[in-house]
């Protein structure tokens, strides 16, 4: 069954004190960890510099890379020394591939397909948080033509060699996640909110509210004008079908006030 395509925003933005204060970028900071928001800060690092991206794939990865084998004619693990570096690019799908995108299987595990029948090649990687951190713990690339050991050594040492040159930057400084920042009206993640809080929106202004919720986990909209909306701010990262697994109980009780709120003022 086709799954739902979707593309990675590259505009992603740290959020300062001057937007939000400290108490409301803290208050959440736990329960973000596993959020859509943190996961598109981790991928903005994790496809910018050599060495995070290394130190962030738990090798030998689970599964397997398919196409290689030793001289014997023995299957090789998948290795550091066969993985090639990725740009932020190559989690971008093509809209006719048959597999694509990204898709959260819970808080702590997120999974990402590439490929298709009709190119010959597919891919797919999980991605799990572990001790607060985001890791690529499996992977699977089958089609990838790379035959023998040696040869994909040296391919593989070739295509790093251009990403390491490309991304040269000795004072690489990882972005923070500051997830609960984001946004016009950040208290919809950051706490539970009352009645008094919606007092003078109208029913445009609490659908907007409602919607902020589910982009700050990543969401993918299907209503025109919210996407243009939220693709107008850089914090946003459209990279989930269905973030009901990201979302917070206080995230989740909000939503059900506002969609309420909302109806009654129609």
């Amino acid at each position: 069954m086709k799954k739902r395509l979707l593309n990675l925003l590259t505009g992603l933005a740290v959020c300062g004190l001057a937007v939000c204060g400290l108490a409301a970028c803290g208050a959440e900071r736990g329960a973000e960890a596993g959020g859509a928001a943190s996961f598109a800060v981790f991928l903005r690092n994790f496809t910018a510099n050599a060495d995070y991206q290394l130190a962030h794939i738990r090798f030998p990865l689970a599964d397997r890379i398919s196409g290689v084998v030793t001289a014997d004619n023995r299957p090789v693990p998948f290795g550091e020394e066969l993985w090639a570096l990725k740009e932020l690019a190559y989690f971008e799908v093509d809209p006719q591939s048959e597999y694509g995108g990204f898709t959260q299987e819970s808080p702590e595990e997120i999974r990402f397909e590439r490929g298709g029948n009709e190119i010959g090649y597919y891919a797919t990687y999980t991605f799990r948080l572990i001790d607060g951190a985001w890791y690529l713990v499996a992977g699977d690339e089958s089609g990838s033509d790379l035959g023998s050991y040696e040869y994909a050594l040296a391919e593989v040492r070739d295509a790093n060699g251009v990403f390491r040159r490309k991304y040269a930057d000795p004072g690489f400084e990882p972005y923070a996640s500051t997830a609960a920042c984001e946004g016009e009206w950040p208290e919809g993640s950051t706490r539970e909110l009352t009645p008094a809080d919606l007092e003078g929106r109208d029913a445009a202004e609490l659908r907007l509210m409602r919607n902020e919720i589910f982009a700050r986990r990543g969401y993918v909209f299907e209503s025109a004008d919210l996407k243009r909306r939220f693709l107008k701010e850089k914090w946003y990262a459209p990279l989930f079908g269905d973030v009901s697994a990201a979302l917070s109980d206080v995230e989740k009780r909000n939503i059900e006030l506002l969609s309420a709120a909302e109806k009654a003022r129609r």
